[in-house]
């Protein structure tokens, strides 16, 4: 079954005078965490990675990468930077029907409520963390019934798990 992972990408430094938001890097715990959250997503066969080009979504992915076994070459795309979550489900509903297990790296608020959207009333306790916090480093994992990336919404996928690290 094809999945949908939604990584929020790991703690960065606070925002300071004079350093642009998207310029902001991992802390020493945001780079643990990637590592940790890596080993969590070597369990999938990741065959596409959509990563915001903000720094810390770029050394997330990085970090992580090195811990899935052949990693995808990711696409690093701008319009994932603090995007509303409807334009990310815009851009999600044309991946190509070949992907079958697709992590997107991004930013909230932008993930947790896309993940909000696609959760519903899922009642299940992996939901009720989602409804709860979306904290760094988490990851939301959506199985689809079929490679119909087109379809993406509320109701075609199932919650199958809420990782944090």
């Amino acid at each position: 079954m094809p999945r949908l992972i939604l990584f929020r990408h790991a703690k960065a430094e606070q925002a300071s005078p004079g350093l642009e938001d998207s310029k902001r890097p991992l802390t020493e715990r945001g780079r643990r965490d990637a590592t940790a959250m890596g080993k969590a997503l070597a369990g999938f066969d990741i065959d596409a990675a959509l990563v915001s080009t903000a720094q810390r979504t770029r050394e997330t992915w990085e970090i992580a990468a090195r811990e899935i076994p052949n990693p995808p070459r990711p696409s690093f795309e701008s319009g994932l930077y603090m995007c509303p979550a409807r334009d990310l489900l815009k851009r999600l509903r044309e991946v190509p029907d070949t992907t079958h297990n697709l992590v997107v790296v991004g930013h909230n608020p932008t993930l947790h409520e896309l993940a909000l959207q696609l959760a519903g009333s899922d009642a299940t306790l992996a939901a009720h963390e989602i409804r709860t916090k979306f904290p760094t480093a988490a990851m939301a994992i959506f199985r689809l019934p079929a490679a119909a990336w087109e379809k993406l919404g509320p109701g075609f996928v199932e919650l199958e798990r809420f990782l944090t690290a």
